[in-house]
């Protein structure tokens, strides 16, 4: 079982499967059916850009909000910025008041645009049909008086929807208005476009957080709820006091559906969506508490009945979480709802998880939904601003596409340009700044299974070739170590030559003829050590320098029982400590060329020097003799120098595998006369040459 699994985890198929997810990790834009690009920007950054198909035609209008001395206006263009109209209006602009809201009214076809303006306390109402010049025209229609912290305005309005309430063919314009530290007012609107008259629902201390219209009797009359909050700034007993967060349900006609749902603690916040359910939708809750006290009801899931009683709950506990991010309704039917974390969950009705996402974000994030393909269904938008990227999915969150861009600011708006119905491309505003996104389909991808085939291919044959050229440089290292070997074997051999043995056990032969036995017992006895010493060091390469030099004192030793008319001396310096790596018969060799081929000749008064010093990164071996000279012994030898080569091939294959090079260098001596005076071999030996050498 262990050499198939040694065998898997060293396969080839395994190791080109590593760099080919890494890449593909990397390439994310081949793995999308989308590729989203960013555009330079093309606005003023004071200007706010919204872009709606004004006049029906499946083209959207791009319609610019610009503050401007005397009057602010709102420029009408083509999505390539030439101009239908530009519209002027008195008051102040304030995008946190409110921003553009279209609307069509009368059903004519034709968007009316709705922009709400501020002079000093007082909230006007202004709408333009563009595109008829007979159309609705409203000019600072009074809407209310808001109270002003410190002389700043501190209300907001949101609108809600349009809605034939009274059936007489026109539209009502819904909305609401909510406050913060100013606490009024906080109500809901209904605007008569026709008559021009304006109705207000009760108040009550509470916002509407954002209000929507939800037909949840199916009897196609719109109610409108709303998500809200405890900031716990309204300290009147007003009803409905902003210390509890409050499930509300209006209807058309502005008035409660049935008694608000209370949840009450400072710090906690309710988000609601429709749900289906059988006649019509229920109302679903995310309860998310945030106060020091311990809440009535825990925090988790709440599904309400259209007639506001409660029908299941689940607490954020039960399914390991401490709160839960905003909620989105994928799926048209609206059976099921996500919950963003940091992965998406499913839920059915009945608030059971059916699935679970994972998303490509490990931080915090936001969402938008947006209609890109004009076909009734929401493609979600996920930005993290601390990574710095926007994600596009589907409605079930499959990754349309990725891109990396850095918003400003948290808060961030996307619009639609649209050419004859077709995306043009996604604009997207976050505070100052705007940039355009065009959204492309990816060629790649449909034939992304063969590019990252082709990816794995090429990392496969990749890791192939890498792992036959290493196993052949292998390969080739030890057929030079094989060869080494051999030359060192060749080299052994012919130290131990059938001459040499000859003469050696010649001479022990005399000795004992002599009747000289102790001499005669002495050479044995080197001989026999010399031999066995050679025998034990046979698969050796390097070995200490002590060793070397013992083994050449025994040789050198043995050689003087046979030609006594020489000396020797061996010095090291004080900065060799003996324990030096070098290649074996580094010495030896040298030292028996100076005896057979110098010393030997010169018949008397012979002398062998063997001297090892140190550098900072080499041994230096110095053999050098009084001999007859290398000129002269050539003439007179008729040896072929087979050693001396054997010994080049032997340092040559050596520099082959550790990198360092082992070099010799040959000196003629002569006296003052210019007669021949001996020969100085000097080896130098690189320190580490061993440590490359396993």
């Amino acid at each position: 079982m262990n050499r198939y699994l040694s065998k898997f985890l060293t396969s080839t198929f395994l190791w080109a499967l590593i760099p080919t997810v890494i890449v593909s990790f990397f390439v994310r834009d081949i793995g999308t059916p989308y590729i989203l690009s960013q555009q330079s920007g093309l606005i003023q950054k004071e200007d706010q850009i919204f872009f709606h198909d004004l006049n029906g035609d499946g083209t959207t209008e791009q319609i610019h909000s610009k503050p401007g001395e005397p009057l602010n206006n709102l420029p009408i263009m083509t999505n390539d910025g030439k101009y239908y109209d530009q519209w002027n209006v008195g008051e102040t602009f304030v995008p946190e008041i409110s921003e553009l809201i279209f609307g069509d009214y009368d059903h004519d076809g034709l968007s009316e645009i709705y922009v709400f303006s501020m002079n000093r306390d007082t909230i006007f109402l202004n709408a333009l049909e563009a595109f008829d010049s007979s159309g609705l025209r409203l000019r600072r229609h009074y809407v209310t008086v808001v109270n002003l912290v410190e002389g700043q305005n501190n209300s907001v309005i949101k609108p809600v929807g349009f809605f034939d309430y009274d059936k007489d063919g026109f539209k009502e314009f819904y909305f609401a208005i909510t406050t913060g530290f100013g606490l009024w007012p906080r109500n809901c609107y209904l605007f008569n476009l026709k008559t021009l008259k304006l109705f207000t629902s009760a108040s009550f201390g509470v916002n509407f957080d954002k209000p929507t219209f939800a037909d949840l009797d199916n009897d196609s009359v719109p109610e409108i709820i709303t998500s809200s909050s405890s900031p716990g700034n309204q300290k009147s007993k007003q009803p409905l006091s902003d210390r509890s967060a409050w499930l509300m349900v209006l209807g058309p006609n502005l008035e409660f559906i049935f008694p608000p749902r209370e949840f009450s603690g400072f710090g906690g916040r309710i988000d609601v969506e429709p749900l289906k359910a059988a006649g019509g939708s229920n109302l679903l809750v995310i309860y998310n508490y945030s106060g020091s006290k311990t809440p009535e009801v825990p925090p988790g899931f709440q599904i309400f009945s259209r007639e506001g009683k409660r029908v299941a709950e689940k607490s954020f506990a039960s399914i390991g979480l401490q709160k839960a991010m905003p909620i989105i309704v994928t799926d048209k039917e609206r059976k099921e709802f996500a919950m963003l974390s940091n992965r998406v969950s499913v839920f059915n009705s009945n608030l059971e998880i059916i699935r679970s996402i994972s998303l490509p974000f490990s931080s915090d994030f936001t969402f938008r939904l947006v209609d890109l393909t004009g076909d009734g269904s929401n493609e979600i938008f996920l930005y993290s601003a601390a990574e710095g990227r926007l994600v596009l999915c589907t409605s079930n969150f499959a990754v349309m596409s990725v891109l990396d861009i850095d918003f400003p600011e948290g808060a961030w708006t996307v619009s639609v340009v649209r050419e004859q119905g077709e995306l043009n491309r996604i604009h997207i505003r976050s505070g100052e700044k705007q940039w355009n996104i065009t959204l492309e389909g990816n060629p790649a991808y449909f034939f992304r299974h063969a590019i990252y085939a082709g990816i794995y291919l090429g990392f496969f044959v990749l890791i192939l070739i890498t792992r036959r050229i290493s196993t052949a440089q292998v390969k080739k290292q030890e057929a030079l170590k094989k060869k080494l070997l051999t030359l060192q074997l060749q080299s052994i051999k012919s130290q131990l030559d059938p001459h040499f043995t000859f003469n050696a056990l010649n001479s022990i032969s005399s000795l004992l003829y002599m009747d000289d036995r102790k001499t005669a017992y002495d050479a044995l006895n080197i001989f026999t050590r010399l031999l066995r010493q050679l025998l034990n060091d046979a698969d050796k390469v390097f070995r200490p320098l002590r060793e070397e030099l013992e083994f050449v004192t025994r040789y050198l030793e043995l050689e003087k029982i046979r030609f006594s008319h020489f000396k020797y001396a061996i010095d090291m310096a004080d900065n060799v400590s003996g324990d030096e790596l070098i290649p074996k018969m580094a010495v030896q060799l040298f030292a028996e060329n100076s005896i057979k081929h110098g010393l030997v000749p010169k018949g008397k008064d012979g002398f062998l020097s063997i001297r090892v010093h140190r550098t900072i990164n080499t041994l230096v071996l110095t053999i050098e003799d009084n001999g007859i000279g290398r000129k002269q012994s050539a003439l007179e030898s008729t040896a072929h120098g087979k050693g001396i080569k054997i010994n080049n091939d032997f340092y040559e294959t050596l520099s082959q595998l550790t990198g360092k090079t082992v070099q010799t260098k040959f000196t003629d001596l002569y006296d003052e006369k210019g007669n021949a005076e001996g020969t100085r071999v000097e080896v130098f030996i690189p320190i580490d040459a061993q440590h490359n050498f396993n």
